[in-house]
């Protein structure tokens, strides 16, 4: 595989409309940098302050963002300074993955808009068909890295083998501080319940409120993880976008980190 330079992933950038960490990218790749740590902090920065901001129609919220990118920018910037080799490892393998969620990602915005002209009952299932892919998809892949990195960062050694093994629910149970890797609205426990509801085939479409009602039940126990939550479409579509975005958030930290050492390296 072709490895990804500084120039593609701020051409990358420049696409999604992160114009401003796009052009310091691109001048400090053209530029010898007079104080590298300074001029690499500002591109970070440059990269927070457009995260901020970023698809403001869908995340009002910016405690999110910016708890999305908190928790996210610590563990893979302090897993890439506790084990540079392993990092390099780990971020050859997830270049496939980050490339698809940079191309998909804004495709899933755009399915959103364009299923809320369907029917009311069609739309609901097709937008259950795409929350389902993202969580055992994209979502998945990005929490085994996120584990991955964070264990780095503890001094544990990590191979790739290992990360693609991980399985993640599970590992994220035994996790003390879920705050490292999940931001708060994501951690509490409805995405997966949400998922596993989906999974299950335990929701319906209720026509006379135009909502969708899910359930998850323990199997063991018969108990409900979920208890039964009716959500509109545009409810139910803002938790599918909170996932999507947690995922770019994690594509674009570990494109800029990339950038960074591609610059380091010209100039060493």
């Amino acid at each position: 595989m072709n490895a990804i330079t500084g120039e593609d992933i701020a051409k990358l950038f420049r696409q999604k409309g992160l114009v401003n960490t796009s052009k310091w990218i691109t001048f400090a790749l053209k530029t010898k940098l007079p104080d590298t740590k300074k001029d690499l902090d500002d591109v970070v920065n440059s990269l927070k302050n457009e995260i901020r901001g970023y698809r403001q129609e869908y995340y009002q919220d910016s405690n999110f963002r910016e708890n999305c990118y908190e928790t996210i920018y610590k563990n893979v910037l302090r897993g890439m300074s506790a084990g540079q080799e392993p990092f390099r490892e780990l971020t050859k393998e997830l270049i496939p993955l980050i490339k698809k969620i940079m191309q998909y990602n804004k495709l899933l915005e755009d399915i959103v808009k364009v299923a809320e002209k369907l029917d009311q009952k069609p739309k609901f299932y097709m937008i259950c068909f795409y929350y389902l892919i993202l969580m055992e998809g994209s979502f998945k892949n990005v929490m085994k890295n996120l584990l991955a990195m964070k264990r780095l960062k503890e001094g544990k050694g990590v191979t790739v083998t290992e990360t693609l093994g991980i399985i993640t629910e599970e590992e994220i149970e035994k996790e003390l501080n879920l705050k490292e890797i999940l931001p708060e609205r994501l951690k509490s426990g409805n995405h997966r319940n949400l998922r596993n509801s989906i999974a299950h085939a335990n929701f319906r479409y209720v026509d006379k409120e135009n909502k969708m009602e899910f359930w998850d039940i323990y199997p063991r126990t018969q108990k409900y993880s979920l208890t039964p939550r009716k959500l509109t479409y545009t409810e139910f579509s803002k938790l599918l976008l909170e996932v999507n975005f947690f995922c770019e958030i994690f594509g674009f930290i570990i494109l800029v980190l990339i950038a960074l050492e591609d610059i380091a390296k010209r100039y060493s």
